[in-house]
Order: structure tokens, then sequence, then C-alpha cells
């Protein structure tokens, strides 16, 4: 079993009484040389990829992000689908963030 974090390999072994050692853990990485953006490109876009769902933090990303006000030059991706999916359609629609989401 190979889990992305040492959070879930403990909840997979003490949930489902796998044995730690027949569980690994491989973070995602990313392989290569990155260019790092300027001081001018920086922060501008967020990307939150992810199931949209509480745990996850759409609904606290979300209002963090309607406190930037219509000025802010900062756009949110959001890349993914779950059970709060309507729930963030309509707090954008509801709270005007089309410019920034």
């Amino acid at each position: 079993m190979i889990m992305q974090t040492e959070v879930q390999r403990e909840k997979i072994v003490r949930d489902y009484s796998f044995r730690k050692e027949r569980v690994s853990v491989v973070k995602n990485n990313i392989l290569g040389d990155i260019e790092q953006p300027t001081e001018s490109e920086r922060a501008e876009n967020i990307l939150f990829v992810g199931t949209l769902n509480h745990r996850k933090g759409i609904d606290t990303l979300l209002r963090a992000v309607s406190y930037l006000g219509p000025s802010t030059d900062i756009h949110l991706d959001v890349a993914g689908k779950g059970p709060m999916k309507d729930d963030a359609e309509r707090f954008v629609e509801k709270n005007a963030l089309g410019h920034h989401v």
C-alpha cells in the first residue's frame, strides 16, 4: 500500500489493521529544475487541486478569497470535484467572486 503522507499511513494502519511495514509513504514531488517566478509574477494566480470537500478546505479558501475585494489582481483556479462543488459555485456567485475564481 502506498500513501502520500504519514498521517494517511497512520490512519490506514489504525483503521484497517494494515501492518505498518506494508504501508509506504511516497510524497508528491516535482522532479527537475523549476523556474522560480519573478517578484512581479508571484502570487497573482492560485491553483487549488483536490476534492471539493470541507476536509480539503475549499470553503475556507473561498471565504479567504472573498476578503480580497474586486481591485485585487489575484485569480483562483479550482480543479476538482466533490460533494461541495455546488456549494462552492453558489458561494462564488452569491459573493460576486467571478472576477477572482
